[in-house]
């Protein structure tokens, strides 16, 4: 029995200033793309928009290195952001079915703008 891998990136950049745009003017939006353990975490922040944004692209980035792995469409609140105990944040996809995905993402963030990186990778075994 082998086992086949595939990898898959994607980058995404936002300007906290749209985003900012966006929580105030949609009330939705954070229940649709966020998960209550994020929401929790961003607001724990002095700044929250900036925690939102990062986390924003971070999913972004995910979904854009899923879709590298010819992976349609994952909804936003099927990845989950935390950060380890080191403080490293870790992408988590919560549905079962992509039990054989692992994902690394790097966030970063100024005052004006959040970008993210994320490497996916795919582990197939063959039968």
């Amino acid at each position: 029995m082998g086992k086949k891998e595939k990898i898959g990136i994607g980058t995404d950049i936002e300007s906290i200033g749209r985003f900012n745009k966006m929580l105030t003017d949609n009330p939705l939006f954070l229940k649709k793309v966020f998960t209550e353990t994020e929401i929790a975490y961003c607001r724990s922040k002095h700044n929250p928009s900036q925690h939102f944004a990062a986390r924003f692209v971070g999913k972004e980035a995910i979904i854009k290195a899923l879709a590298d792995l010819g992976i349609p469409s994952v909804n936003f609140t099927m990845i989950e952001i935390i950060n380890t105990a080191t403080g490293v944040p870790k992408g988590i996809l919560t549905n079962p079915k992509y039990s054989n995905i692992q994902v690394n993402i790097s966030l970063s963030h100024n005052s004006t703008m959040a970008i993210a990186f994320a490497v996916v990778r795919q582990v197939e075994h063959d039968e």
